[in-house]
């Protein structure tokens, strides 16, 4: 992208018109906008550029152009402006040069600028401050205003609503005043206002620092593909093991030398350690073994690994407010988490719907948890899971604990006496699995009343929390410890008390808690999350909402026929 040059005395004498914005507190970014008396320097009259943007204002195909790009927010937000200068051009030269040089920072963000202006931003600046007519001086500045706010969108992921953009914790600004973010930053200010928008979840910072970590990677060459092949563990001579070696170092991975230096091809228990900690930081079982599914991880290019994290940064951008406290449960990392104030409070594993059974990306909030809860199965479970087993032994439903009534008349039904193969069975019976130790739910679940009738819960097959991929469930989402996640939540509840829970816990007892202060969840698809050391941990695409978009790397070590050979050779 080129810059614009300036001369000298040409910022001199620009910035002598300047009203400086420096004697403003440092914590406030929506500061008052200052005067600007541009006009008088570029000598040309203002009411000639202002007639000319009064009229793009007023120009329905102009307008329609602006909501179809930003919505009416955005709209109000360009109109707001303009009227605050009594439709004047609003942009400085030094508004205009820190809006290009912000442009480049926003890289760091996963950000291409490209995308955002296509043009020559120096031919932009020639007509808005040199052009002999007032018509392309207007017009080029609304250009820049238009770049603002696709820098404003792209980085704060949404202004359709501008009350959602809450400003950082300990700021006295409230809320964002897009109108005024953007007169500030025609004055000089682009890289203050534009980067306070973005997220300040803790997720989105530390991806930012990977961002450039795999960057510069990237630059430092990247990696080689492994060869397909027999699996290979401890013990194994292969031919792949200096490369898998090598694959390792490449991304960092702390990997010794071999413990034989007179048999590089012999894969050993260090080498084996190495490729745990791989597989555990790729969602992978933690076996040690170079099997199909760690080699398609390892042969994952680090452009791909470089477009995940940007595509996860952007995510985050969606997403919006976290709020103060949360839970955030994650599909790919199959984990949820409860934050407090930036700081993580309570962890656990997870186990997510089924392929056909995706759990949905949302966000609600936590109104009451129940100790001990009854299940109310839904139609489609009944309809997909639990006909078929009664149509071939009735006897499945007493065994399990369910109570079947029916929906019209509300009267207790005996399964032995339904014909199970009648179509729309499932719709004429209600089904309720009584609390107890074979309870789908466990002793607890977390309710949020949502669409997709999905909320957390326990599960008595704990064992399928040791499996690497847990995709197990009919789409809501199960907890490890779901009375730990609730007593967690009552810790702040003036309502709710965690001795309440642990009573009714103890005592088996049935019992509806309802929150006074509901709690924030956010359920969300990110396959790259970094932990609090800054690691990173590349998610599988379980649901495969990715579209295939992972690449491999297709190169491969030049000397690896030769290695081979001499493999074959001694074998």
């Amino acid at each position: 992208m080129k810059k614009f040059l300036i001369s000298t005395a040409a910022i001199s004498l620009l910035g002598s018109t300047l009203v400086s914005a420096s004697g403003a507190p440092d914590d406030l970014v929506n500061h008052a906008p200052v005067a600007h008396p541009v006009e008088a320097l570029l000598g040309e009259p203002a009411s000639e550029k202002s007639a000319y943007i009064e009229q793009y204002m007023l120009k329905e195909s102009k307008i329609k152009k602006i909501e179809d790009e930003f919505g009416p927010d955005g709209l109000t937000t360009i109109q707001r402006a303009y009227a605050t200068k009594i439709n004047q051009p609003i942009w400085t030269v030094q508004g205009a040069y820190d809006l290009q040089a912000t442009m480049e920072d926003v890289f760091a963000h996963g950000i291409i600028a490209d995308d955002i202006f296509d043009d020559d931003f120096d031919r932009l600046m020639q007509r808005r401050f040199f052009s002999s007519s007032a018509d392309k001086q207007a017009e080029a500045d609304i250009k820049l205003t238009l770049i603002w706010l696709r820098l404003a969108q792209a980085i704060s992921g949404d202004l359709s609503e501008e009350h959602a953009m809450t400003q950082r914790a300990g700021s006295p600004v409230l809320r964002y005043n897009i109108p005024t973010s953007l007169l500030n930053s025609a004055q000089g200010s682009s890289d203050r206002e534009l980067l306070a928008m973005a997220p300040t979840a803790p997720q989105y910072h530390r991806l930012k620092t990977v961002l450039a970590q795999y960057r510069q990677l990237r630059r430092d060459g990247g990696w080689l593909a492994i060869r397909d092949g027999e699996a290979i563990e401890a013990g194994d001579v292969d031919p792949r093991v200096p490369d898998l070696r090598a694959r390792l170092r490449a991304e960092s991975y702390d990997v010794p030398d071999p413990l034989e230096p007179e048999s590089p091809n012999l894969f050993d228990e260090p080498l084996s350690s190495a490729l745990k900690l791989f597989q555990t930081r790729h969602g992978l079982e933690d076996d040690g073994i170079l099997g199909g599914n760690t080699l398609i991880a390892l042969n994952e290019s680090v452009d791909s690994k470089i477009d995940r994290i940007a595509e996860s940064m952007n995510r985050w951008r969606a997403q919006g407010d976290l709020e103060d406290r949360y839970i955030w449960a994650n599909i790919p990392s199959f984990s949820a988490e409860g934050w407090n104030n930036g700081k993580m409070e309570i962890k656990q594993r997870t186990i997510v719907g089924k392929t056909w059974f995706a759990t949905p990306e949302f966000s609600d909030e936590v109104e009451y948890v129940v100790a001990n809860p009854k299940w109310y199965l839904p139609v489609s479970i009944i309809r997909r899971q639990k006909v078929p087993k009664l149509k071939k032994d009735p006897g499945y439903a007493a065994k399990y604990g369910y109570k079947i009534f029916d929906r019209e008349t509300g009267a207790p039904v005996n399964a032995f006496e339904v014909d199970w193969t009648e179509p729309g069975v499932a719709r004429k019976y209600k089904f309720v699995q009584q609390a107890g130790e074979g309870n789908a739910l466990g002793e607890m679940k977390i309710i949020f009343p949502n669409q997709y009738s999905i909320y957390l819960h326990g599960t008595p097959g704990k064992n399928l929390f040791d499996r690497a991929q847990r995709t197990f469930s009919s789409g809501c989402v199960r907890l490890e410890d779901p009375i730990a996640m609730a007593k967690w939540i009552a810790r702040y509840d003036e309502e709710v008390d965690v001795v309440e829970i642990t009573t009714a816990i103890e005592a088996d007892q049935h019992k509806r808690l309802d929150l006074e202060d509901n709690v924030p969840v956010h359920i969300t698809y990110f396959t790259v999350t970094v932990d609090e050391t800054g690691t990173p941990y590349f998610w599988r695409d379980v649901y495969d909402r990715y579209n295939g978009s992972i690449r491999y790397v297709e190169r491969y070590e030049r000397d690896f026929d030769d290695r081979k050979s001499r493999a074959d050779i001694r074998g």
